[in-house]
């Protein structure tokens, strides 16, 4: 099939602006217990989410787990900048800001630090789409599409594109 008689892929995306620029991208996400393909938003809870592209692997709380009733599936070896653990795995179903249903997701469990957030949603999560943080005007905007677009931005081409020429 070419190109051109390929049907039209549907991208599923959200924005968030932030007043002044932040150092945290967090936005609320749905938490389900693992529910199929084919899940209603109201079969999720709405939690917090902060966006952490230094985390191969996503993460609950511990809290989090216990208000879903969540089930231990297994252990995994979490290393941080300064500690290694042994914690407990769960399976969860997640509700992206976009409604993309992103199903089956082995989170492990870990206090993630104060601040409101109860998940934290790694490159597992992220790899998925496309991600951007941009800063103007002294906000921070923050988007995410789903599935990746044919044609990203390249910040690099687009500063030369504008950028005087050098002789």
């Amino acid at each position: 099939m070419s190109k051109e008689s390929r049907p039209a892929r549907f991208h599923h995306a959200f924005f968030v602006r932030y007043e002044g620029t932040v150092r945290e991208i967090i936005t609320k996400v749905g938490i389900s217990l693992p529910c199929g393909d084919y899940a209603s938003p109201d079969q999720f809870s709405t939690f917090f989410a902060v966006w952490d592209t230094g985390a191969t692997d996503s993460v609950i709380t511990p809290k989090m787990r216990d208000v879903l009733g969540l089930a231990t599936i297994g252990k995994s070896e979490v290393y941080g900048v300064n500690s290694f653990e042994l914690v407990d795995l769960c399976l969860i179903d997640v509700l992206l800001p976009n409604n993309v249903h992103v199903p089956q997701r082995e989170v492990t469990v870990c206090d993630i630090g104060p601040g409101p957030a109860d998940m934290l949603i790694g490159m597992d999560i992220i790899q998925m789409g496309d991600f951007s943080i941009a800063n103007y005007g002294g906000n921070t905007l923050f988007s995410f599409a789903f599935p990746p677009f044919e044609n990203p931005t390249n910040l690099y081409d687009k500063a030369n594109a504008i950028n005087p020429k050098r002789r």
